[in-house]
């Protein structure tokens, strides 16, 4: 809540021993210090707590692409010409000299076999064709995996997967643009190089790799407040389906670290997508899976409303699952984007709010 643009404190414990980045009201890319929550503005104008697992961005001198690090193969680099998306003179223009598939702009790094890589960078086109090549190889770029993207002259963060496995010497990963056209012009700012099956929010380097660890977000409860013989919890807000793990959105559970057999989740299966409410006592299955949302979306809303044979879900105002055999669990905390001592998915939780009575279903 930042309110009056006074940010008051969030009634939860949060950590993130690292700073992290945000997009802030004026859509600008912000950095936040370590253990301040996260209030990111992309998919919502009122501000969403943002809640990542940990990455690093292996990427050396990711927006100084003039540096060494960075193979400027047929073309040069003019440093610091326009505004990047964090609104400060830090965009750098590259020229293409020739015409050719081999790699522009890039760098080399270890990979490893049984992982997968994203590779994610903000580009724009100056003039010329704006059509290249996002890729990712082993050795050189002109024989590599990637995209064809269609430039905009405004910045666009651009994102390419690929596993590790699937290229012909695994013991190195190689990032970078290609298929450019003599005389292109484009600018370009802010490249991350992750071992992920998606892109995270951008982590600035400056000379080596920097790892964001990851947020968490939890809360205690006074005691009587859950766990008890009723309650009912209100969530607005969604897991994105980044990776290859279940999402969860909400669990409430035992203990601080989101884990025991006593348990009340709301989570994206990691299969198909759908969203899920699952609730266990220390002995009973209230609920196998229950099937609440098979398609969602930002600003969805779910209601969890349960005491002891009395099980009901809302979803945007329809009812979408029920059941009326089974005891209410012991439980003792909130987590937000945990389970299990396990943070998998990126979590945009737009409102949170919690009941220790059974509402009515109006």
């Amino acid at each position: 809540n930042d309110e009056d643009g006074n940010f008051k404190p969030l009634p939860f414990n949060f950590t993130r021993s690292t700073s992290g980045t945000r997009i802030n009201k004026d859509g600008l890319i912000e950095v936040v210090t370590n253990n301040k929550p996260r209030i990111d503005f992309k998919d919502d104008a009122k501000g969403a707590l943002l809640l990542e697992p940990q990455s690093t961005n292996l990427i050396t001198y990711s927006e100084d692409f003039s540096n060494a690090a960075w193979d400027e193969g047929t073309g040069t680099i003019i440093e610091n010409v326009s505004i990047s998306p964090d609104g400060t003179l830090s965009a750098d223009k590259f020229t293409s000299a020739s015409t050719s598939s081999f790699a522009h702009l890039s760098q080399q790094k270890s990979a490893d076999a049984s992982q997968s890589y994203t590779y994610s960078i903000w580009i724009k086109k100056v003039s010329g064709s704006g059509v290249l090549k996002l890729a990712i190889s082993d050795v050189n770029l002109a024989t590599s995996q990637g995209t064809t993207i269609n430039l905009t002259t405004e910045f666009v963060r651009y994102f390419y997967t690929i596993s590790a496995n699937n290229l012909s010497n695994t013991g190195l990963i190689g990032v970078g643009l290609g298929n450019l056209t003599s005389g292109d012009v484009i600018e370009v700012w802010g490249a991350q190089l992750e071992q992920l099956s998606y892109a995270t929010s951008y982590i600035p380097t400056q000379g080596s790799s920097v790892t964001r660890v990851a947020d968490v977000c939890n809360q205690t409860p006074p005691s009587g407040i859950i766990g008890q013989t009723e309650l009912t919890v209100f969530y607005k807000g969604i897991v994105e389906r980044l990776g290859g793990n279940d999402g969860h959105a909400l669990s409430l559970s035992q203990s601080v670290d989101a884990s025991g057999s006593s348990r009340i989740l709301l989570y994206r299966n990691s299969g198909n997508g759908n969203m899920y409410v699952y609730v266990q006592d220390s002995t009973t299955v209230f609920s196998t899976p229950l099937l609440v949302n098979s398609n969602p979306q930002i600003n969805d809303k779910y209601a969890i409303s349960i005491k002891d044979n009395d099980l009901i879900v809302y979803c945007n105002g329809v009812k979408v699952a029920e059941n009326n055999l089974g005891t209410i669990p012991a439980m003792q905390s909130v987590n937000l984007n945990r389970w299990n001592n396990q943070i998998n998915e990126k979590n945009i939780t737009q409102e949170f709010k919690l009941y220790n009575t059974r509402l009515s279903n109006a």
